[in-house]
């Protein structure tokens, strides 16, 4: 109000003129003054138009007033200002004049600058800041809202050259009728051109009479039902649409004109009226590779290419009619795995259309979605002799428990046990019945002529006599069983796996519960393995006999075997099955596992809390019960590589950890150390007392450059035992006659000696690839009768160190040959490092599979205590069979690596959300693991199929979410092995390495999973730069940066009720970031600035409360 005010007050105090008579004259009012402005204007536009209408009028144009009787207003306000030829539109220009007076009052909520008034609040322009129109205050340096900053500085709403072209600001061109259109645009009266290039006809088109059509030059032809004809040569051609099917293709006849079928290859088709398209098959594509389709109003334009005088193309039309089933089939083909006799019988939606395949679409998005992992899950239900970190086994009294008519199953003899059963056959007194035992424990009892062998065979085993049981028993009746015989060979018996029985006046066994008869829903048979002769049963009903109240709650391996009898006198024996909790998102175990781990006991026993995660973090659930177990992770401590540390890890994982000994610097077959000096060289030199060395007379160069590098090094490096140095490039150097010398070299440095040795010299690592399976030696010392070769340094002597055997000592065994380094160099990879001996070294670094065993010792129990689950951790379904069986670390089939393609299987053939799955499927063509890239891809279903249900369950959904969720699972980090990638900084600040960050997965995530190798327009078409070279969408210089935040990725801890042994890592839960492995500095983005700009820093936050 008060500027609008202050407006009229400037119109009554400066706008006067003068009348012919000299006398003076006020308008009364701002309004009487536009009233007598607009009246003088309406009259003067008639008169002369231009000078009002243009920005630049022209002074002059008072001059057309002079034939008026009076002085125009227009007139006599330029006279009073003195202004003629001003570039104005008079009303408004004038007024800002006065807006910019000095000596102006100013509103109240206004402030008084040299430039004029300006809102409270907001600083004066020339205090570096300026007012907007629209009240807003920015710097003098920036831009308005809606403007930008052009490349001369100046903030303008379109920079120039660009113009404004229907609200958007674009490049300009100037339409030959002076329209402007944007740069990729097509000027009125032109259309886009396939090419990109705008025109009036788009070529071969022309313009004939006024219309864009095909030339008359190039033929044009139509196909009908039953119609053919021939073309004789190639060129160009115009083929419409065909209602009907519609082929062209090229022929070779035979001499008498007939033409073979043999000979006869389709080139392009058309049908129900749809634009032509090139035919399947590599003959068309290598036929028309050079030549493409065009498609015009008229029909598709095509260059045919010529052909031999022999050969012709001609055109068919077939009868060509889709029934409405056969419609259903198609549309089932594309959007399922397969079209069944039963999927078209359901079909009720009468005749495909739009809307009918909308609905069936909108149906199938609807339907539960069916999870590979809990398909996999719920009808896993394997054999469980003994508690084990997945889980423990079911207990006899419990509802819905296996029972088995024959006495021994596989996994009791099966190979790789810690301990294996011991078998024992004994008479009774009295002669009338064999007792089989194991482990002392009587298992069945037989009959002295189960024994008599028609063919004569004997026993081969001695009654009164241990044997251990080996290979794997057939689980079923008259199966095979194994011992291990005093040749010490695992053999076949004779004797067959024999039925689980007891007589009235034998021996009984220690624990029998009464049984329910055979009986369809009570006591009936299950998994017919082996059809006929299995014999395993599932008893659906809990059992009340008051002997289960003394049966333990656990059932251990080696502990007696328990048994039930019917009414009828027959005994079934306890078959145990393994037990999963269900631990979804929406029922995560209440307790997080923790009765079922004090159960079993700290040795096999495991959390299975699921850790808080982006994945579950709104489902968790706080838990009051005491038993509540929950993990802190690893312990944020060190631990130092000497011999009673290095004895506590052998202890408490059972892994044999060892430094290794006796690597030479120059072995027996004269393989040799590289020269110390050569620039970038790690060296090793082992730190021994002075008075224990021969110094090596080195040349001076040498001396100096190793000294002060060992010196320089010992600073950092407090390792009492051994010392690592890097040659440098530039700035050193060592005598060249030194070259022999410094291999074996000794250098005194006051009261230390340092002696050059391997580089691998005394690193500790875990040999349990070479204790357990991967070294031939191991066979070797068993025929021998020999200590273990590898175990033996732990187990007989006591000691941390292991020699490696370059050089054959004179108590070694006989057949121990000189072991080139070669073979160490070969070897070592399958050992897991944990740093040098003497090295302090943080408990995260250390191998996953040994680290877990510290972390499962910092779990933890009580009340409120956060409990979470993961997606479709599932149950197992004992009256679903025993379908899969989940590797448990002890496994005996040896097939288990078929069980995640089964699973795939079995699903898409049955599955009813088939869209989903057949999307998901296409999913993970785009987004893969490599199974044979993954460490545990032949016994691990689980993890994998946890994996493929990231697509199943995003499958309608939003790709961000599948490109997080792929990106923090251990799988994919495996994978593309950024698995615990660690920094630059951290590498040399605790290794005294030069590396860089893994970049595999920065390179593929942006190659393969998102943006692609090179930018593309919206079209789709590739985006090039002035020289018509595709744009890439990023380089190296992004690789590099991106590599840096895929750093810190670890598994998180182990935890129980998943597919998981005790060191194999956690890969069904999202991947945590350590932090110390952190790449701490910025990472530049693809658009040059850096990632994070985006969120707001903390100086920009509100104070906190």
């Amino acid at each position: 109000c008060c500027q609008n005010c202050r407006r009229k007050q400037r119109a009554l105090r400066d706008f006067q003129y003068d009348e012919e008579d000299g006398e003076g004259d006020i308008y009364d009012s701002f309004d009487e003054f536009m009233e007598d402005f607009e009246e003088e204007k309406e009259r003067y536009l008639q008169q002369c138009p231009i000078a009002f209408k243009s920005i630049d009028a022209d002074a002059d144009a008072d001059a057309d007033a002079d034939d008026d009787d009076e002085t125009s207003p227009v007139q006599r306000y330029r006279e009073h200002n003195d202004a003629t030829g001003d570039k104005y539109t008079l009303q408004f220009s004038w007024l800002e004049r006065h807006l910019q007076e000095e000596d102006e009052e100013c509103c109240e909520g206004e402030t008084k600058c040299e430039e004029g008034c300006v809102p409270q609040g907001a600083s004066c322009s020339k205090s570096n800041q300026k007012v907007c129109t629209d009240g807003s205050v920015v710097g003098a340096n920036s831009c308005c809202p809606g403007e930008e900053k052009c490349l001369d500085g100046s903030c303008s709403e379109c920079c120039l050259p660009r113009v404004i072209v229907e609200g958007i600001c674009s490049n300009p061109i100037v339409c030959t009728d002076g329209s402007v259109v944007d740069a990729n645009s097509c000027c009125p009266g032109e259309e886009k051109c396939l090419n990109g290039s705008c025109s009036e006809c788009c070529p071969p088109q022309v313009i004939v009479e006024g219309i864009c059509q095909m030339p008359t030059e190039v033929k044009s032809l139509s196909c009908e039902e039953g119609w053919r004809t021939q073309i004789p040569t190639g060129g160009p051609i115009v083929l419409e649409r065909s209602p009907a099917l519609c082929i062209l293709a090229k022929a070779i006849p035979d001499p008498d004109g007939t033409v073979p079928l043999t000979k006869i290859a389709p080139v392009a088709l058309s049908y129900d009226n749809n634009d032509w398209e090139i035919a399947a098959g590599t003959f068309a594509r290598t036929l028309l590779k050079n030549t493409t389709l065009t498609v015009y109003n008229t029909g598709s334009y095509i260059d045919l290419p010529e052909l031999p005088e022999d050969q012709f193309y001609y055109i068919t039309g077939y009868t060509h009619e889709v029934s409405e089933v056969n419609k259903v089939a198609r549309l089932l083909e594309t959007a399922t795995f397969g079209t069944t006799a039963g999927d078209l019988a359901a079909w009720t939606k009468g005749d495909v259309t739009t809307e009918t395949v909308k609905e069936w679409i909108v149906e199938q998005m609807n339907l539960p979605m069916t999870s590979h992992r809990e398909f996999f899950r719920t009808r896993s239900n394997g054999r469980n002799l003994n508690p084990m970190p997945i889980g423990r086994s079911d207990h006899p009294c419990d509802g819905n428990t296996r029972w088995r008519k024959f006495a021994f199953i596989s996994e009791e003899g099966s190979t790789g046990r810690w301990t294996n059963p011991i078998f024992e056959a004994t008479r009774t007194g009295d002669g009338s019945y064999i007792l089989i035992k194991t482990n002392g424990y009587l298992r069945t009892v037989l009959l002295p002529k189960n024994l008599e062998f028609p063919d004569g065979s004997s026993l081969k085993f001695k009654f009164n006599k241990e044997y251990n049981m080996c290979y794997r028993h057939d689980a079923e009746a008259g199966g095979a069983i194994w011992l291990e015989m005093e040749n010490g060979l695992c053999e076949e018996l004779t004797m067959t796996n024999p039925y689980v029985q007891f007589f009235h006046n034998s021996p009984q066994p220690e624990y029998v519960l009464n049984l329910p008869n055979m009986s369809e829903g009570v006591l009936e048979f299950i998994d017919d393995e082996y059809p006929g002769r299995g014999g395993v049963v599932i008893l659906h009903p809990t059992l009340n006999d008051p002997l289960c109240e003394e049966l333990p709650e656990v059932t251990m391996e080696f502990a007696a075997p328990i048994f039930g009898r019917m009414p009828d006198g027959s005994y079934l024996q306890f078959d145990p099955r393994l037990i999963l909790e269900e631990n979804t998102l929406e029922s995560p175990i209440p307790d997080g596992g923790g009765m079922v781990e004090k159960a079993v006991g700290e040795t096999w026993g495991r959390c299975s809390n699921v850790p808080r995660t982006f994945l579950n973090e709104e489902q968790c659930t706080l838990s009051k019960s005491l038993s509540t177990c929950g993990s802190s992770g690893l312990p944020d401590s060190d631990i130092t590589l000497e011999s009673d540390q290095i004895t506590d890890i052998h202890d408490i994982t059972g892994r044999y950890v060892y430094a290794i000994l006796g690597l030479p610097t120059i072995d027996a077959f004269n393989t040799k150390q590289p020269w110390p000096c050569q620039g970038g060289l790690v060296s090793r030199w082992e730190i021994l007392d002075a008075q224990k060395c021969t110094e090596t007379q080195l040349g001076q160069m040498s001396k100096d450059s190793l000294t002060q590098l060992l010196v320089e090094r010992g600073e950092i490096d407090k390792n009492a035992y051994l010392r690592d140095i890097r040659f440098p490039s530039v700035g050193m150097s060592c005598n060249t006659e030194d070259q022999e010398k410094l291999i074996t070299a000794q250098i005194i440095i006051g009261s230390q000696c340092f002696k050059r040795v391997h580089p691998d010299h005394m690193n500790v690592y875990d040999f349990n690839y070479w204790a357990n399976v991967g070294h031939p030696g191991n066979s070797i010392a068993a025929e021998l009768n020999h200590s273990h070769p590898i175990k033996r340094w732990m187990d007989d002597d006591n000691s941390v160190f292991m020699k490696y055997p370059a050089f054959k000592g004179p108590d070694d065994y006989e057949t121990l040959t000189d072991h080139p380094i070669s073979r160490w160099v070969n070897q070592s990879p399958n050992f897991a490092k944990l740093g040098r001996y003497g090295d302090t070294v943080r408990i995260i670094d250390l191998p996953n599979e040994i680290r877990e065993h510290f972390g499962a010792e910092t779990t933890f129990f009580g009340e409120d205590v956060l409990v979470c689950g993961s997606p479709f951790e599932s149950a197992n379904d004992p009256k679903l069979g025993k379908v899969f069986e989940a590797s448990t670390g002890r496994d005996t089939d040896f097939t288990i690596w078929k069980q995640k393609e089964d699973t795939w299987i079995t699903i898409a053939l049955n599955a009813p959300d088939q869209l989903r799955q057949r999307i998901a499927w296409a999913l993970s063509q785009q987004l893969v693991v490599v199974a044979d890239a993954i460490s545990v891809s032949r016994w691990s279903s689980e993890a994998f199929l946890t994996f493929y249900d990231i697509f199943t369950r995003h499958a309608f959904g939003n790709y961000r979410e599948i490109l997080r969720e792929i990106s923090f699972n251990p799988l994919m980090a495996e994978n593309l092995t950024y698995l615990q990638s660690k920094s630059s900084a951290y590498m040399l600040e605790n290794e005294n390495t030069i590396s860089f960050a893994d970049e595999n997965f920065a390179r593929e995530i942006m190659q393969l999973f998102s943006t692609g190798l090179g930018k593309v327009e919206l079209d789709g078409t590739p985006v090039l730069d002035d020289q018509g070279t595709p744009v890439l969408t990023y380089t190296n210089e992004e690789i590099i940066s991106f590599a840096r935040i895929w750093t810190g990725f670890d598994y998180q801890q182990g935890r129980g009720n998943v597919e998981e042994t005790s060191s194999s890592g956690n890969r069904h839960d999202p991947m945590k970031i350590q932090a110390s492995w952190r790449d701490k500095f910025p990472k530049t983005d693809m658009t040059g600035g850096y990632i994070g700009d985006g969120y707001p820093l903390c100086v920009d936050l509100p104070d906190q409360m």
